[in-house]
């Protein structure tokens, strides 16, 4: 595992043969202000971007129609669909769906337990939250929002404080903060097995162009 970039990490977003990173310049108690750097795999290097390069890439061409829209373009988390229509989760479990010129669709709620999910992921129209209150991965239909399938939950569950979620091919990689793993989920067969372990939580992964990242409370890392 390689360090990438160190601080106090808030998002991280793929681009272009390269991943942008939003991290913490400044912290209080009631506020924080972010800066951005973007690493590229084919010069190796890090350089500082302005804010609107995150923006650019977290909602597409059109995003300054969209961060104008969303409750707070930072700590929303967003699904593209191939329409361009865009899906947002906001902090409080609301759901928005926008579309391709910001104009909304649809919202509602999206709540376990009265708590709100912290991810979403889609799988083959199919829409996935980790609800980290609940240690729970919930499936919903897209069209109706209605849940359809439930993994974990309950004292037996093998999650713990599941935060993120990211989806390639036919697999959810679960972030497991509670148990300082990544959880690797059949999204076919609903198995599961731990994919890596660390010695301290992990809030964030992602693949990009075969590379795989991780997030930690002290930075980004590059995993072997």
């Amino acid at each position: 595992m390689t360090k990438v970039f160190e601080g106090d990490i808030l998002h991280v977003i793929p681009m272009e043969n390269g991943i942008i990173i939003a991290y913490a310049e400044e912290r209080s108690d009631s506020q924080i202000t972010a800066a951005f750097k973007m690493v590229s795999f084919d010069s190796e290097k890090i350089t500082n971007v302005a804010k609107n390069i995150y923006q650019l890439y977290k909602f597409g061409e059109n995003y300054k129609a969209f961060c104008i829209q969303v409750q707070n373009y930072f700590t929303s988390k967003t699904i593209i669909f191939p329409s361009e229509k865009m899906l947002v989760l906001e902090l409080d479990g609301t759901v928005e769906l926008l579309d391709t010129d910001a104009s909304f669709l649809w919202a509602g709620k999206l709540l376990y337990k009265n708590a709100p999910p912290s991810c979403l992921a889609l799988f083959q129209n199919k829409l996935w939250a980790t609800f980290p209150e609940h240690n729970v991965l919930v499936r919903y239909n897209i069209n109706t929002m209605r849940e359809e399938l439930r993994i974990g939950g309950g004292t037996s569950s093998p999650f713990a404080q599941p935060c993120d979620i990211f989806v390639k091919g036919d697999f959810a990689y679960i972030c497991n903060p509670g148990s300082l793993q990544i959880l690797k989920v059949d999204l076919n067969n609903y198995s599961l097995e731990v994919y890596e372990e660390f010695t301290q939580p992990v809030k964030q992964y992602l693949e990009v162009d075969g590379k795989r990242f991780v997030v930690m409370n002290t930075g980004v890392y590059q995993l072997d």
